[in-house]
């Protein structure tokens, strides 16, 4: 953070420079932020353009936050909305080309990562990072997601235990590989990974690592319930949206 956010944001915080500077002081600041994040949109043919408007697209940064960086990579379709919520600073945000969204909602922390690879298709997904800082969530490509899908790298509250006082459910990364369904109604939560070709049946709640591809993954909580599988969309999915130019 250089010299002049860190004064425009204590100007901001001190009680006595808020009566007097407020409003200089909140001016400053958010021109400052809006230098210190990065909005880019990346075409086919490798040109960036910074912060495009686009009314399907809604990015927040909350006070204090900087160094943030958002890469969405052409062509695209939202049909709903893509929401993201930053609350910290120095995080990442990455969607591949040829994504279609209907709605997808991430909300970061610090030094925290969202990147989905090309060809993510996706009705409706809420990720949750604000709680777990310096943690990822790594999409592969070609992965089709359902509607009412939850992924979380923190549990939001610690459990610990009481004579140690060690943490006992720390954050942690969520991996999917390429070509991954997951299911409506299904939660990831923190430390899981699934490798390719893998299906997550609807309602499931997975809890930690599989190693094998191909399988069908479901339950509660989540197991293997059949091995040397692959799946096919079946479908094209023409959603109306705003698209890229």
């Amino acid at each position: 953070m250089d010299l002049k956010y860190k004064i425009a944001l204590f100007l901001h915080s001190n009680r006595l420079f808020k009566k007097i500077f407020t409003p200089l002081a909140v001016f400053i600041l958010k021109k400052l932020q809006d230098r210190a994040n990065v909005v880019v949109f990346i075409k086919k043919d490798g040109t960036r353009v910074y912060n495009k408007k686009n009314k399907k697209i809604r990015i927040v940064f909350k006070a204090g936050a900087c160094n943030n960086r958002v890469e969405i990579y052409e062509p695209y379709l939202i049909s709903s909305k893509l929401t993201l919520v930053f609350e910290g600073s120095s995080n990442t945000f990455k969607l591949g080309a040829n994504s279609r969204l209907h709605s997808l909602n991430v909300s970061f922390g610090n030094d925290n990562t969202f990147v989905a690879g090309e060809n993510f298709i996706v009705v409706g997904l809420k990720a949750f990072l604000i709680r777990s800082n310096g943690k990822k969530i790594t999409i592969g490509s070609n992965c089709m997601f359902s509607f009412a899908l939850v992924f979380r790298t923190s549990d939001a509250h610690s459990v610990y235990d009481n004579q140690t006082k060690q943490v006992l459910n720390p954050p942690d990364n969520i991996e999917i590989g390429n070509h991954v369904w997951i299911a409506a109604n299904s939660t990831i939560l923190k430390g899981v990974k699934i490798p390719d070709n893998c299906i997550i049946g609807a309602q499931s709640v997975v809890n930690k690592k599989f190693d094998k591809p191909n399988c069908i993954i479901a339950g509660i909580p989540a197991g293997v319930k059949k091995e040397n599988i692959n799946w096919s969309p079946g479908i094209d999915f023409q959603w109306e949206g705003v698209e890229s130019e």
